[in-house]
């Protein structure tokens, strides 16, 4: 008798998982006659956080199915061209000013959809290079070529860390090195990856050696090393000669990640793109989210995107509402 009541026990459990299951797949299902919507992983950590975040809600409040598949900047710009790809959450501006020019201003086969959230853009030296060797500005970079060399990065120049080479800020600050006349002492060295760049910064760090990069925000190495802006003239757009691979000054401050989407997305998946055209989140939130899904020695412990991205929604459910129009 007694083992027929646990049978009859967790064939009822069995029974209640079942229906939770169906629903909750169900709630997760692609509605039927709703296309596929493509969203590129790019790998970078921002990218990751915000464009999990976007694939949920997509996925879950709006019943499509997201695919995102790895791209390269240049790649996702000509899907987005084409219409192999419909959206682009973070094109980095103006460091992608010309597939913008290309693409939105020209052919007009890509759309500009607004700001996804305010980014900052600079070089960054450890904070005791700057107390060890005075060296706070571009001004002082100038006869110290060989304090910056980084063994394996470039040809034996003083190397300026940079990250995937086919990323454009690699291309803009070979033309700063240039503008600031430092191209006789320095490089650009772009090592791989951002995984890669942060490996070089950190070996450096960790042996207190001198170590001169490239770096965004949000990110979360901000709050973990201690790293000092290289003073550089305000930007002006006298200075700023993009055109002429002529740069020699800082980064427009006024500098986003904005959200871009193929030209036919407002037909193809309007409320998609009425979603997108309401999207708000701020860089802090950004730096946070990075935080959570990276592991970060001494700080936190590497966790599933989706997770972190689900949290997020769970934690911002009126404002996401609210994007959605509800």
């Amino acid at each position: 008798m007694k083992n027929h009541k646990l049978i009859v026990s967790l064939s009822g459990l069995l029974a209640m998982v079942m229906i939770v299951t169906l629903l909750f797949s169900a709630a997760c299902v692609k509605e039927e006659g709703k296309p596929t919507i493509v969203l590129p992983d790019f790998g970078w950590t921002s990218a990751v956080a915000v464009d999990n975040i976007v694939k949920l809600i997509i996925e879950e409040d709006l019943g499509y199915e997201v695919d995102m598949p790895l791209l390269t900047i240049e790649a996702a710009w000509a899907g987005l061209d084409r219409g192999d790809v419909d959206i682009y959450m973070e094109n980095w501006m103006p460091n992608q000013m010309a597939y913008y020019e290309e693409y939105v201003e020209q052919k007009g086969t890509v759309e500009d959809l607004g700001t996804n959230y305010p980014t900052t853009n600079k070089w960054y030296v450890p904070s005791y290079v700057c107390e060890e060797y005075g060296i706070y500005s571009v001004d002082a970079l100038h006869g110290n070529g060989d304090l910056f060399t980084i063994e394996g990065a470039g040809t034996g120049k003083g190397d300026m860390i940079e990250g995937d080479p086919s990323w454009r800020c690699v291309e803009l600050n070979e033309m700063r090195v240039a503008g600031y006349g430092l191209d006789d002492e320095f490089e650009v060295s772009p090592v791989g990856s951002e995984w890669a760049m942060i490996a070089v910064i950190k070996k450096s760090i960790t042996q207190h050696e001198p170590i001169l990069f490239y770096m965004w925000g949000p990110h979360w190495m901000f709050g973990v090393w201690n790293v000092t802006a290289v003073e550089e003239p305000e930007y002006s757009a006298e200075l700023w000669n993009e055109e002429e691979g002529d740069i020699a000054c800082g980064w427009n401050p006024d500098s986003q990640a904005r959200i871009i989407v193929n030209g036919e997305l407002k037909d193809k998946a309007p409320d998609v793109y009425a979603f997108l055209q309401n999207w708000s989140i701020s860089m802090e939130e950004v730096s946070s989210l990075i935080v959570e899904i990276e592991e970060v020695e001494g700080v936190s412990p590497e966790r599933d995107p989706v997770d972190v991205a689900r949290e997020w929604i769970e934690e911002n459910r009126a404002a996401v509402d609210q994007m959605l129009g509800k």
